[in-house]
This record gives structure tokens, sequence and C-alpha cells, in this order.
């Protein structure tokens, strides 16, 4: 996976000075490569550098005579001037917009379309120090500002940073405020949660659980198949379980002749209690006193209070994805009572709507999600499952979808049933979508230089990129926003 960061000034740059300033910049290090692709242009022409501002000027100049012509290009070279650093393993990018955002680009905490902008930003394979190493370039260039401005009024730069950016989330949070009780709740992750979810996760213990729900208690002996025989996994299983106060001991007094259960109490003394002891067993005749108790295990009020909406399955998904960098502050839980459960996360520039469900997702489920990605407007939609998707969920999601955006709309559509692969499938499709985030934030780049960036990434990143395309999603572009969310009433 690619990681991508930038930083945004209200600082007005104009194109010239940002030549001056890259000339500055390649002395500190920095190669400019749309500048360095320039020279050799000229040398190969019998040119020399002296002559790369007549170049730059003349081409200006025709920016301006063809500017009334409907051409994109045209039209950002008149509101916009870049260049890229390659330096080691990582891409640097720099954009002076002087007259303001006179194009689209992917939402950031940026200005108004009339201030004049800078932007800075790093797209790396390694995310570990690298807002240290943004920041580094970020002082490099303020330097070369100053440098190039030759002594005049300083150039200062106020950062605003991209992350966390969700106003998608907060719409769709403060449109659900006027409910009672609210679907919308912000992510937490105490300890005893995130145990919860890491416990439930391995099978064993989430059957055994499971069982005792439908029960209501049971006997080491009664879950003994679940082991497979290996009654040291069973006893390890409960014991974790029992820490963690899932599971509780309780007592059962049973007919000696047929182990059929005669009463069940939370502690032993309560079934040894004299005013049972003359009460007879209908199958053996034996009075109470002489009946076995054995200690048995039986679902505690956080066991199902925990599995209630799939809350250990949405809690272990959270955690994975805080693993793979999306920030806590742009995830939201909802929830409205059912057996499935809800993860919205804006990230990447894209609002995702992941359902999870202990079990199996039917067609009422598919029916369900449907309408909640409809109301939320979800761009890509996860539905992972610790059981199985049923292919009715499935064909009516990809219907929609298809029908809405034409073939290939399925394509925002990813299904994980199990939890053994879960997280190699969610680190593939954050891959996928932190290749496009990286596309959207150098498109303008791009258009103004004539270079395939995109291209490029994928050759640079070959190792990411590979992840990104076992992905199986299609890398969709996230469109503007023409009108907010509605707020999900159900």
């Amino acid at each position: 996976m690619i990681e991508t960061r930038f930083l945004i000034s209200s600082t007005r740059i104009e194109p010239a000075s940002l030549r001056q300033i890259s000339r500055v910049l390649a002395d500190l290090g920095w190669k400019p490569a749309l500048r360095e692709a320039e020279r050799a242009f000229l040398h190969a022409a019998g040119l020399h550098d002296g002559q790369e501002e007549a170049l730059a000027a003349a081409r200006d100049t025709r920016t301006e005579i063809f500017s009334a012509l409907p051409t994109r290009r045209a039209h950002l070279r008149r509101v916009i001037a870049a260049e890229l650093f390659f330096r080691d393993e990582e891409i640097y990018y720099l954009v002076t917009k002087p007259e303001g955002r006179g194009f689209w680009m992917p939402p950031a905490n940026s200005s108004d379309e009339g201030q004049p902008e800078v932007e800075i930003g790093v797209i790396s394979p390694r995310r570990a120090g690298l807002g240290d190493r943004l920041q580094h370039f970020s002082e490099e260039l303020r330097q070369a500002a100053n440098t190039a401005a030759g002594g005049g009024e300083p150039v200062r730069f106020e950062w605003r940073k991209d992350l966390p950016h969700t106003p998608r989330l907060a719409f769709l949070q403060a449109s659900d405020e006027r409910r009672d009780p609210p679907s919308f709740t912000p992510t937490r992750l105490g300890l005893v949660e995130l145990e919860f979810g890491r416990t439930l996760a391995a099978a064993l213990p989430r059957q055994i659980l499971k069982d005792l729900m439908r029960a209501g208690f049971g006997r080491e002996q009664d879950l003994a198949f679940l082991a497979k025989a290996d009654p040291e996994m069973l006893r390890g299983a409960l014991e974790e379980l029992k820490q963690l106060g899932l599971v509780e001991i309780e007592y059962l007094l049973e007919c000696k002749q047929d182990h059929h259960a005669l009463l069940r109490a939370k502690t032993r003394r309560q079934l040894e209690a004299p005013e049972l002891a003359d009460f007879v067993c209908p199958v053996c005749q034996a009075n109470f006193a002489s009946e076995t108790i054995t200690a048995v295990y039986s679902p505690s009020a956080a066991a199902r209070q925990v599995r209630a909406e799939s809350q250990w399955l949405r809690i272990w998904v959270t955690e994975r994805l805080t693993e793979l960098g999306v920030p806590l502050g742009a995830m939201l839980w909802r929830s409205d009572g059912g057996q499935e459960s809800d993860i919205l996360a804006e990230f990447f520039g894209q609002l995702w709507l992941i359902a999870v469900k202990d079990g199996d997702f039917s067609a009422d489920d598919g029916y369900a999600i449907n309408y909640r990605r409809v109301r939320c407007r979800a761009d890509r939609v996860v539905l992972l499952a610790s059981g199985a998707i049923g292919q009715e969920a499935r064909r009516l999601l990809e219907d929609a979808l298809n029908d809405e955006q034409g073939p290939g709309g399925a394509g925002r559509l990813l299904y994980i049933e199990g939890l053994a692969d879960a997280s190699q499938r969610l680190e593939q499709a954050l891959a996928a979508s932190s290749f496009t985030y990286a596309q959207q934030r150098l498109r303008p780049i791009e258009e103004i230089s004539g270079y395939d960036l995109g291209a490029l990434l994928r050759l640079r990143f070959a190792a990411a990129t590979a992840a990104a395309a076992g992905a199986g999603l299609a890398s969709v572009p996230r469109l503007p926003q023409t009108a907010a969310p509605a707020a999900i009433s159900a």
C-alpha cells in the first residue's frame, strides 16, 4: 500500500517564481523532474539552459492566445504551476495555484476557490516517519522560496494538514443527532473491547459461545466435539472466555441415571440447601441429596451484549483498519438493533460502507444494505461475514449498482467470507484505493505536463500496486459530490 500525505498553505507563488524556487531546491538536493525534462528537450534541440526562460515565456504566451478554446490543459496552465521531485523511493510534489482552485481536485482542507494555494505532498510505500519527511521538505521549500525572493518580503507558509478530513461523515452524524437513540456512534477501542474482538475472531471460542447461548448452558463433555477430541484445546478456550468474563461457572444438579438436568444455580451451596434434600427425582426416584452436582458453563450478560449486532466483529474489523492506517476519527459505527452492523469510513477521498455480520448474509440483509448504501451514497461497499454471503444478497447488490452506474458498477463491491484471509483482503482493498487516491492528487500535474503519472506510479511502486491488483476492486475515481448524502433513517 502506498501512503499519500499533503499540506496546504494559503500562500501566493507565481509560476515564474516557481521556476526560480525549483533551481534553488535543485541546489539543496531536490532534483526537479519537470524542469530537468524541459532542459533535456532544450539540449536535444541544440539550445542551452539560458534559453529556458524564453521557451517558458513562449509557451505561456501561446497558452494565453489559445486560452479561449475549450482545452483543459490551456486552462490549467493559466491557473497552476507544478513540479515533481524524486528522492529515494518516494515522490514529492509541489503545486501552486495563484488564483485559487480553478479546477476540481479531491476534497481536502483547502480554501475557497478564489484564495491562492500552495500544496506540497509526498507519495511513499513507507508510512513510518512520513510526516517528518514531509515536514523536512516544507522547511526546504521555505528556505528556497526566501532565497529566490532575493531579500524581499519573507515568504511564509502556514500549513494545514490533510487528515482527518471527513466532511461526509460529519454531515451524516449531524443529521443523525435528531434521532433518539442515534444510529451513529464514534468508534471506541478500549482494552477490554479489543480482547473481545481478538478472542472471538478464533473459531473455537466463537463456536463455544454460540452453542452456550443457544442452549443456555453446557457441560465440558457437551462441548468436547468442538475441539475435535482435544480436551486441552477446549479447556484453554473455555479458560480464555472465563477470564474475559464472557462465560460464567454455574452448578447443575443432574440425575445419576440418565444425567438429565434437575436444577441449576449460581453456587454449589444453593443446590446443597437442606430444603431441597428431600425432593425426589422423577426418573430414578432418588432424593436430590444423593444426586450429582456438576459444574457447567453459561454465557454472561457481557457475552450477550458483545454478540448482539455483531459488536465483537465490528471491533475486530475496526482494529484491522486502524492497523492499516485508517484513523479512528475517520470512522463511525452504525447499528439499528439488527444482527448486523456497519462501519462507515471516509478515507482516500471515498466513503466506505463496511457491513459486518457474525453469521450469514441473506437476501433480506442485501435489501437493507443496499438501502443504507443509497442513503449515505457510499463509494465502496464491503460485506464481511463470519459465515457465508448468500447468492441472493450478492445478486441484489450487483444488479442495483450495475443499473445505477452501468456495467462494471458491481466492481465497487467486495465480499469477504470468514476471517482467515479477511485482513489480507482488507489490505488489498485499501492498497487499490490508496493508488487511486495518489493518482487523483497528481492529476493536475499530469494534465499540465502531459506525462502519464498513473503509469509512473504503477512502475515506481510495483510491489504496492501488485497488492492493489489482487484486491479484485475496480479503481474508480471519486466523482465530485453534487449534493450532501442523506441521513440514514433506517
